[in-house]
């Protein structure tokens, strides 16, 4: 499992985010993971997500996930908290 997608893309993208860096998986429509990312930066997290198809992204509400939703929705995703 990685963030490539020589399968399935993943359809629902779920991000624990952190001070520095995120967990990320993805599924796809079968529900399957299809991506597991550990401990990547917030800024690794959004150049992967502005190369991936769309998807709706999840992620907890928290202080700092307002900012980041945005710019996960300035890419053309569907994010919400």
């Amino acid at each position: 499992m990685n963030s490539t997608f020589s399968g399935n893309p993943a359809v629902v993208i779920g991000i624990d985010l952190a001070k520095s860096h995120c967990d990320v998986v993805g599924y796809d429509k079968d529900r399957k993971m299809v991506l597991q990312r550990p401990r990547i930066s917030h800024r690794k997290l959004l150049e992967m997500l502005s190369n991936m198809p769309r998807a709706v992204v999840l992620m907890e509400a928290c202080g700092g996930s307002h900012c980041f939703v945005r710019k996960v929705k300035a890419l053309g995703t569907t994010a919400g908290s």
